[in-house]
């Protein structure tokens, strides 16, 4: 079996997680608000939302608390066990979806 995995990272400028959100909802499933759980804060008390689990796999949007501007997105597969000879890595095409919206900034690595 294959896994998915990738990662971007970039700016906004407006520092608003659920305003990202709400615009990577619309580029990614052409609707607003498919993003959610920011009151869970899964990952350790940095702000954090997530999609709905989709065939295995979910998007998630983090929040770098020092920097407010700075926003994450990435795709993780749920199946995945550590084998990373068997991943798709997705990086490339979700930079494509973040180039959608020109106010946001893709920091390279």
């Amino acid at each position: 079996m294959k896994y998915f995995k990738g990662e971007v990272i970039f700016k906004y400028s407006e520092k608003d997680i659920i305003k990202v959100g709400n615009i990577l909802s619309k580029l990614i499933f052409d609707k607003e608000g498919m993003f959610y759980g920011l009151a869970n804060y899964l990952r350790d008390e940095v702000p954090f939302i997530y999609t709905d689990n989709i065939l295995g796999f979910y998007f998630g949007i983090m929040q770098n608390p020092e920097e407010l501007d700075l926003f994450s997105l990435e795709i993780n597969d749920v199946l995945y066990k550590g084998n990373a000879q068997y991943i798709i890595d997705m990086t490339d095409r979700l930079k494509f979806v973040i180039k959608q919206s020109p106010e946001f900034e893709i920091i390279e690595d």
